[in-house]
Order: C-alpha cells, then structure tokens, then sequence
C-alpha cells in the first residue's frame, strides 16, 4: 500500500548510491517501493536510507518477508535509518525491508538483501600463543536517571541509595504477538546484582486496532492466566498522567474485574501511548505504547531476569476498559 500521489514517485526512484570515501564506504538507499537488485558490501561499510513517513526500516534474519525474529532499525517518524556490518556480518547476507501494512510493502518489492564480504583470514605470528578470553556481557547503568513523562513514585521497598537505571535508546529484542503486532522490548538487569532496580522497557506497535481504542500488557504469575495478575493499559482518550496506568486484575464471577493500583503504585517510567498516522494524507497507520516498569515490585509479580515469566496482550474493541480481542 502506498499513500495516493506518491505511487508515481516511488517508480522512478533512484537506485542505491555509493559515495566512495578512503576506508569504510557509505550507501544511500532511497527507501520506497520497488525491486532492487541485490548489493555487496564489506565489515565496515555502512548503509542509509532515507524515506517518506509512511514507511520503516527491519533486518529480516530469514532472508525474506518472514518476520520472525525480525530486527528494528527505524521507526515511520525517523525518515532515517542506518545500519554498520558488524564482523558477525562476515560472509553473510543481511536483508533489509520495509514491514508496514503488514509486509505488504515487503512483499511489493520493497527488500534489500546485503551480501557482506567474508573477512580475510589472518596468520598468527610465529612463536606466538593466541588466547581466547571469554568475557560476559554487561549492561551498565547510566548516571542520570531516565527521563519520566510523570512525577511517578518508587516502588515502597525502594530505599534512599536507589539508583534509577535507563532503558538503552534502542530496543533490539522484539516478539511478535500477532501478524499486526510487535513487542520491542529491553531487559536491563539489577545493578548491583542483588538490588531490584531492575527494569523492563516495552514498546508495543498494533497495525490492528482502532486509534480511539485502549491497548493492554499483563504480567501473569501462571501461564494463560488473566486473573489475579497486573497489567499496564493505555487509553488514548485519557489525558495526562491517566492515559497509561498499572491496574490489577481480579477474578470475579462474571470474569476478570480491572480497576487502577492506588496511585503510590503508579511506579511506570516513560509511559504513553500515541496514534501514528500519514502526514501525506492523515491516514491512521498504527497505535504505540510505550514505558519501562520495575521487575521486582512488592505485591506484584515478578518478571525473571533469567527464567520464565508469563506476558499477555489484549487489544480493546472500544475506547472504554472491558470488551477486547
């Protein structure tokens, strides 16, 4: 699908660019729907497209359409994104496509696959022992706290020496819930490792909802279970602090009763939830909401930095909390 008055445009687009620099090299993509012939590239190089915001950028680890696993590099509103082969790359083939509507615009032409150059082997010096370290990966905490869009309190249990971690500016790791939803997600652990500032940083895109609509993420101590858990819903037609809110969910004999945690419990870091749309034409493209929620809060259940937690998603049928799909 593309936007009316734009077709005509994306036929004659220019085919990638190279701009040939003393080192690593530079393309420009013009990032729209059409064929484009497949390209090399070496560790190093670096790739840019630029595009129109009513389109995005992925990295398909299936080398088509298919998006398992699939990697986010820029958003619709970016109109930019970048990507830098990575050793790891060597001898690969990375493909870059376009995942709005859905994939239609994949499946219309609009994929790149990358061929990146195998590294040259390199000769170990004579007399000489390599050593291979294994080294752990570390997520450091950041200084500064991270920002908040709300004055929100600390969980209860937190103390005065509280450090307050950020979520990093990319979320990297994404699940697909259905075919018109993605979770991005981040899992920052304690820091140190027996505190419980931990964090868990969500962004959840729904291609499948009505914009007016409320949007839900549960956390849940037994799997396929809604009641007896907690959940952070957003509701676009609330104004504020009260558009996205933490709200426990009990059983009921009619079903599951949501009602909003007393307002010291409203802990939520960087929370909202925002209408994307077409400056071309105004056309609604998808809903997003965002926020970071602590691991380890008392009286809730606790999402396992390593282990097995339990996650549920609901879209509502009208902008009022109740009836969903």
């Amino acid at each position: 699908w593309e936007p009316e008055g734009q077709a005509a445009a994306a036929t004659v687009a220019a085919a990638p660019t190279e701009v040939i620099l003393s080192g690593p090299r530079t393309f420009s993509v013009d990032w729209v729907i059409k064929e484009y012939e497949d390209m090399e590239a070496d560790v190093g190089d670096t790739i840019e497209f630029f595009y129109a915001p009513f389109h995005n950028l992925f990295i398909h680890p299936s080398n088509d359409c298919k998006k398992k696993d699939r990697i986010l590099i820029s958003r619709p509103a970016d109109r930019f994104g970048s990507y830098t082969f990575t050793p790891e790359d060597a001898g690969t083939q990375v493909t870059f496509t376009c995942d709005i509507s859905n994939g239609e615009h994949c499946r219309a032409g609009q994929i790149l696959h990358v061929f990146v150059s195998p590294l040259a082997e390199e000769e170990p010096e004579e007399e000489e022992e390599m050593v291979v370290l294994a080294t752990d990966i570390v997520i450091e905490a950041v200084e500064e706290p991270a920002s908040t869009t709300t004055a929100a309190p600390l969980p209860e249990q937190f103390g005065a020496d509280f450090v307050e971690l950020s979520c990093p500016s990319r979320l990297k790791e994404s699940h697909d819930i259905d075919d018109r939803a993605t979770m991005y997600y981040a899992l920052v652990p304690p820091q140190p490792a027996d505190a419980k500032n931990g964090i868990l940083c969500v962004r959840i895109e729904d291609e499948g909802t009505d914009p007016n609509n409320w949007m839900g993420f549960g956390v849940s101590s037994v799997p396929h279970e809604v009641a007896n858990s907690e959940a952070v819903i957003g509701v676009p037609l609330n104004e504020g602090d009260d558009a996205v809110l933490k709200y426990d969910v009990e059983e009921e004999d009619i079903g599951p009763l949501v009602s909003p945690m007393r307002k010291r419990k409203q802990t939520l870091r960087n929370a909202s939830i925002d209408m994307v749309s077409n400056p071309a034409n105004g056309r609604y493209l998808l809903s997003e909401m965002s926020f970071s929620k602590f691991i380890d809060e008392a009286g809730e259940t606790n999402i396992e930095p390593q282990g097995t937690s339990y996650f549920y998603y609901a879209r509502g049928r009208s902008p009022e909390i109740g009836e969903h799909y």
